[in-house]
Formats: structure tokens, C-alpha cells, sequence
């Protein structure tokens, strides 16, 4: 068949090229798109599933804040320092207390640097948790106390030997008695104690 009108059809013909062409890059640029949206998802789903990965630099304890792009962390329960191999100044002993106990009264040593109270610390190098721990020294369980929670003391006896072991490098030696009405007999692991993981999940 023949064509009535060759200019219009070479018109339509590069009109129809053209939109093709703009088409395909529409396509290219929604895939972009898309697989952009689609990782920052798949990333928020992670940290989500994962949670917050910063720690307690004093004790350990994992940041408990589920917001993901959060400025502010927080522990539910902090841990005893000594569990994270702090020791009492001088003398060496495994610190038990936690981060909040003692807040105004008693110091952080990191390295040769001092600071005191405990609280400028975290207002100088840990701003991030000064506020959780802040509102626990005032408020949260066991702030006017200066002992470990009793679960706490139990898991100390339970793994302290291995726990003075790990961290004699640092310097840290075992408290020669322990007050029975506080820590209960527990027998400690061994120092050279290694936990054995099984990694088959049924």
C-alpha cells in the first residue's frame, strides 16, 4: 500500500521514536527511583530488626532506642562496669556499680584522664547518653542505691573469675571477700572458661 502523505508519516515515524526514547528514559529514572526507595526500606526494616548498635561506654549495655535515626540513647537496664572491665582507681578492684550510682559524687577514670563527677564524663564524651542516664541517678531503679541490682550480683559470681582473667591485662584483680549478705556463694566459672556456641538452630 502506498503512503498518501510521506512527510506526515516521517513526522509521526521520529514523533514515535522520540516517545520511545522519553519512555525508556522515564523507565530508567522510575527504577532509580524505585531501587532507591527499595534500599533505604530495606535498611530502615535492618536497623529496625537490628536496633540501635551504640553502647554504654562505661558498662556495654546496647542502646534500647527503636527510633532510627535517633540522637538520644537509652539502656532499659545498664549493666555493672565491672562487667565491661572498669576497676576502681587504684586499687585495681572490679567496679560494681552502675552508671547512674554514685552520679555526683564519684569519678570516671579513662586512661589518665579523670573527669569528675561521673556525669561530665558523658556531658564531655558521651552526650548521647547523658540524659538516660541523667533521669536514672534521679529516678530510675535503685538511684539512691549504690549496689548492683541482686540478679546482677548473682551473674558476677557466677562469671567472675573468667571476667578478672579477661580483663588482668587492664590491670583488674578480684576483691579478696565478698559480703555474703550481698553476693551470694556462687561457684564462678573457671578463668579460662570459653562458652561453646551451637550455631544449628532446629
Amino acid at each position: 500500500s502506498e503512503i498518501k502523505d510521506p512527510d506526515r508519516f516521517k513526522e509521526s515515524f521520529k514523533q514515535l521514536l522520540s516517545d520511545r526514547t522519553n519512555m525508556y528514559e522515564e523507565v530508567v529514572k522510575c527504577k532509580d527511583i524505585f531501587d532507591t526507595a527499595a534500599e533505604e526500606s530495606c535498611i530502615d526494616l535492618i536497623k529496625t530488626r537490628l536496633g540501635c548498635q551504640s553502647r554504654c561506654p562505661v558498662c556495654g549495655t546496647k542502646c534500647d532506642n527503636t527510633e532510627i535515626n535517633h540522637t538520644k540513647h537509652y539502656g532499659k537496664r545498664h549493666l555493672g562496669s565491672a562487667f565491661y572491665g572498669c576497676t576502681i582507681g587504684v586499687t585495681n578492684k572490679p567496679l560494681l556499680w552502675l552508671c547512674c550510682h554514685l552520679w555526683l559524687t564519684s569519678s570516671v577514670c579513662i586512661g589518665e584522664t579523670e573527669f569528675h563527677p561521673k556525669q561530665n564524663y558523658f556531658l564531655e564524651r558521651a552526650p548521647e547518653w547523658l540524659d538516660d542516664l541523667e533521669q536514672k541517678s534521679k529516678t530510675g531503679d535503685l538511684y539512691n542505691d549504690s549496689k548492683l541490682p541482686p540478679e546482677q550480683r548473682r551473674a558476677w559470681m557466677a562469671v567472675r573469675h573468667a571476667l578478672v582473667y579477661r580483663y588482668s591485662t587492664t590491670g583488674m584483680e578480684d576483691l579478696e571477700n565478698y559480703d555474703e549478705n550481698l553476693y551470694p556463694a556462687i561457684e564462678s566459672v573457671s578463668a579460662d572458661f570459653e562458652p561453646k556456641w551451637d550455631y544449628n538452630q532446629s
